[in-house]
Parts: structure tokens; C-alpha cells; sequence
């Protein structure tokens, strides 16, 4: 992989949409891991097994709403 990516022009071949989409992605997906984090270690809020939960909801609800706009706005080349 390594290899592929120095010798050709990357950035160039990935449109912008998805170079965001994939950014967008991965930081909502690692708030993923924070959550579980923060409830393992039962800081404030997350004390509450519920709160936790929400949580996760939420962030579920965004990332995929997100990655869906994301992806519809890059298929309509807007």
C-alpha cells in the first residue's frame, strides 16, 4: 500500500466529497470508542447506564445521518 500511495498521486484520484465523507466518518465513529470510555471509567453523567446508551443513539443517528448527506450531496455533484 505503502508503495501505491508514493507513487501515484492520491489526493488527486479521491474527490473532495469523499475526502470528507471518510473525515467526517472516522471522527464520529472514534466518538463511538469516548463514549464507551467514558462510561467504563463512570465519569458524571456517564455514571447512568441509560446515559450511555442515549449516547450512543445519538451518535448513531448523527454518523449515519451525516455519512448519508455526505454521500447524497457527492452523488448529486453539488
Amino acid at each position: 500500500m505503502y508503495f501505491w500511495v508514493s507513487t501515484n498521486d492520491i489526493s488527486d484520484s479521491i474527490p473532495g466529497y469523499a475526502q470528507f465523507g471518510f473525515l467526517l466518518t472516522f471522527l464520529f465513529f472514534n466518538t463511538f470508542g469516548l463514549n464507551m470510555w467514558l462510561q467504563y471509567k463512570k465519569v458524571e453523567k456517564w455514571k447512568l447506564y441509560e446515559f450511555g446508551e442515549k449516547g450512543y443513539i445519538v451518535l448513531s443517528l448523527a454518523s449515519k445521518s451525516i455519512l448519508a448527506w455526505v454521500v447524497g450531496i457527492g452523488t448529486l455533484n453539488l
